[in-house]
This record gives C-alpha cells, structure tokens and sequence, in this order.
C-alpha cells in the first residue's frame, strides 16, 4: 500500500504598492496578475516600475498576464475604469492578451519593454485612448488581431520600424488616428482590416 502525496505550490496574487503580483522566488521575478482590475488610484496613473520590493527581496517586473487590467481571459470583459494611463517598464518582455481590453478611460499608453509580439486585443475598446507609444520597443516585430479595434479617440500612435507582422483588424475603427508614425523596413505580413 503506497500512499503518494502532491505538494502544489501556488503563487497567490500579493498587492504591493497599487498593483497586484506573482512572484518567482527561483528567478526573482514578479508578474502582474488579472486581480489589477481592481486597480484604483485617485489620478489615474498605473506607473509599473521595473522592479518591486517583497519580503526582503528585490524582483524585476517582467510581464503583464493576459488579462491583467481587463479582468478576464476569456468572454467576461469588465475592464478597469480607473487608469487612465500606464508606463510600461523596458524590464517587461510580456504583455498579455486582452492586458487593457475595455479599459473604458486610459487615455495614454507608453510602452517601453522589451517585447517582441502583441498577441490578440491587448488595448481592444479602450475607447478613450488618444496616445500609444510603441517607438521604445526595438525588439518588437508583431502586432496581433484586434491589437487597438474601436479605439475611437486615438489620435497618435508610434510603432517601431522592426514590426514585420500586422494583425487583422489591429487598427480597425480608429478613426481619429492622424499621426501613425512607422516607417516600415519590413513588413511581410498586414492581415484584413488593418
């Protein structure tokens, strides 16, 4: 008679500071998790810093889960209503699906990580968007499906020149946009809708 036992070892979400994490005690890094939907500061101002203090030990901030600020990875969007800007760190390499989906009031997105694809819808409906800026990002070189459909109000957007890949409907429905700053030195591939 043999009795096996599985220790099962999850990584709650902790908050520190305004944002919620995972951490990874093996590499030191930290994660922020779908739990910042619940984001709340009073002006609005999501500064992700690359790197945070837990328990005595120094982690580096190294993605945004799929989900992060929209509260789902799937069909049960609620988005945050509370940020209306984020800085992203150049420490990131990660931005999830869906990181900022309805996120109904974010005004201004400054990306700076060390990405190198958005995946599916990561600033979908984020309605009150007027500024993204990609131009930081030099490692960047696919911008997927639905990457900012239906951002109505914005205006301004910088993409790197490494992007060879443009998803289908990526920015479709943008229809204030009037300084789409890319020089492309290698686009292989625009999807339908662009």
């Amino acid at each position: 008679f043999v009795i096996c036992i599985f220790a099962i070892s999850a990584s709650a979400a902790e908050k520190v500071g305004d944002f919620y994490y995972s951490f990874d005690d093996a590499n030191l890094t930290a994660r922020l998790t779908i739990d910042n939907v619940n984001f709340n500061r009073e002006d609005g101002i999501a500064d992700i810093k690359s790197t945070v203090e837990y328990k005595g030990k120094t982690y580096t901030v190294v993605a945004l889960n799929d989900g992060c600020f929209s509260g789902s990875t799937s069909n049960s969007w609620s988005g945050n209503k509370s940020i209306k800007e984020v800085y992203i760190p150049e420490t990131v390499t990660y931005i999830g699906k869906h990181a900022f989906r309805e996120c109904i009031n974010l005004k201004k997105a400054i990306v700076k990580g060390n990405i190198t694809s958005f995946y599916d819808a990561e600033f979908y409906h984020c309605y009150a968007l007027e500024e993204l800026d990609m131009s930081a990002v030099t490692s960047l070189t696919k911008i997927g499906d639905y990457f900012c459909q239906g951002d109505s109000k914005l205006t301004t957007i910088k993409i790197p020149s490494t992007v060879t890949s443009i998803g289908g409907n990526a920015f479709a429905q943008c229809s204030s946009l009037t300084s789409f700053d890319f020089v492309p030195s290698g686009v292989t591939s625009i999807g339908g809708r662009a």
